[in-house]
């Protein structure tokens, strides 16, 4: 499985609505099963992680639930990869970085937006980044 193919099917979750602890395109997701929706759709078994906390119980359960998964990147964002970002101190959001022209976008489930949406990769986000990851079937 490829990174393009990833971000193919990540664009098309764009628009459904957000729904925490849900996994279903055009009708509910949160950011860590869209993650999970998406793979499964390129052929990767990422399990729905279900009862999940919008915060987590702990500083870093997400990346652990996701390091079955995914291996860390050391430096650079590629297109495809999966960004893990830190609010008041805990790992809680995820989004997958997409590329246009020689700009970083990002693909996630916006809780403020109400919905899956693609933006640029800003500052916001920059300073809330934890850890970049790649899942294992595209390493």
């Amino acid at each position: 499985m490829n990174k393009d193919l990833l971000v193919t099917k990540a664009r098309e979750w764009i628009g459904t609505p957000w729904h925490h602890n849900q996994c279903s395109k055009n009708h509910g997701v949160d950011c860590v099963n869209f993650l999970a929706g998406v793979a499964k759709e390129c052929g990767i078994e990422i399990k729905e992680i279900e009862n999940y906390y919008r915060v987590p119980k702990f500083r870093n359960e997400l990346i652990c639930k996701l390091l079955d998964y995914c291996n860390p990147k050391l430096m650079g964002i590629n297109q495809g990869d999966i960004l893990i970002f830190e609010f008041n101190g805990v790992a809680s959001h995820v989004a997958i970085a997409t590329e246009r022209g020689n700009d970083i976008y990002m693909i996630h489930a916006s809780l403020a937006q109400k919905k899956v949406i693609e933006h640029i990769y800003d500052d916001y986000w920059k300073n809330r980044l934890v850890m970049v990851l790649e899942l294992k079937e595209c390493s």
